[in-house]
């Protein structure tokens, strides 16, 4: 049956999906609702497991799964925050981030774990030893902040591809270690806060669209391409068992 499911993440601007039995490798990624029809008329898939964390977008994804003819009853699954077998301290969390967490604790073989999902939001979860899912914090992620930041000051530009060592000594490297390089230091800062509070972390996962700029200012970090995606197929092989 894993062959035939296609595990769907809609994120705040984009939907990605992959086979189950390869939730690591994308079958497509597109934005627009259109794209989405056609990629789901050319995967065929028997049956659809989606998690949403744009939850202002779920009716354009419940219309392109019905033109695709995955609308019948038994056909697609939405797993909430609900279906993730975590006890949390949280409230409120949407289930893309329960969803990572839950699969960096398994696959991290217990905790404490902490997860950094870095797209057009960032976020830093933890679950402590327990395997209870503690919360975490919310930020603006990468492309937001330079969007922000182009519009109110265009004639800075783009930012340099790699932070610089030392001090920055050109405006391209400034904003690269304003953007890239802030972040990357506050998320381990944050890191080494929590790990007051929850105890030394097993293992951190990055995540996320930014993660290939992150991963190299965060070297003693896993990176984990499609957690969400891999924690569905998780979820989908256990409800087969």
């Amino acid at each position: 049956m894993a062959s035939d499911t296609l595990l769907l993440d809609l994120g705040n601007t984009s939907l990605e999906a992959a086979w189950a039995d390869a939730p690591g490798r994308r079958v497509f990624r597109g934005e627009d609702s259109a794209a989405w029809t056609a990629a789901l008329r050319a995967a065929a898939p028997t049956r659809a497991a989606v998690a949403v964390s744009a939850p202002r977008r779920r009716s354009e994804l419940e219309a392109a799964l019905e033109d695709a003819g995955l609308g019948a009853a038994g056909r697609t699954t939405w797993y909430d925050s609900d279906a993730v077998p975590m006890a949390r301290r949280s409230r409120g969390t949407g289930a893309d981030r329960l969803l990572a967490s839950w699969w960096a604790y398994e696959e991290a073989g217990g905790g404490p774990v902490l997860v950094a999902d870095c797209g057009t939001a960032w976020t830093l979860d933890v679950v402590d030893a327990e395997g209870v899912f503690r919360g975490g914090a919310i930020g603006a992620g990468l492309g937001l902040q330079q969007a922000a930041l182009r519009s109110a000051a265009p004639h800075l530009g783009r930012p340099a591809d790699a932070v610089p060592e030392g001090v920055p000594e050109d405006t391209a490297g400034a904003l690269a270690a304003g953007g890239a390089g802030a972040l990357a230091r506050a998320l381990s800062g944050t890191a080494d806060a929590w790990a007051e509070v929850v105890g030394p972390f097993r293992a951190c996962f990055l995540t996320g669209g930014d993660a290939a700029r992150l991963a190299p200012l965060l070297p003693d970090w896993r990176r984990v391409d499609a957690m969400v995606l891999r924690a569905l197929a998780r979820l989908v092989a256990s409800e087969g068992e």
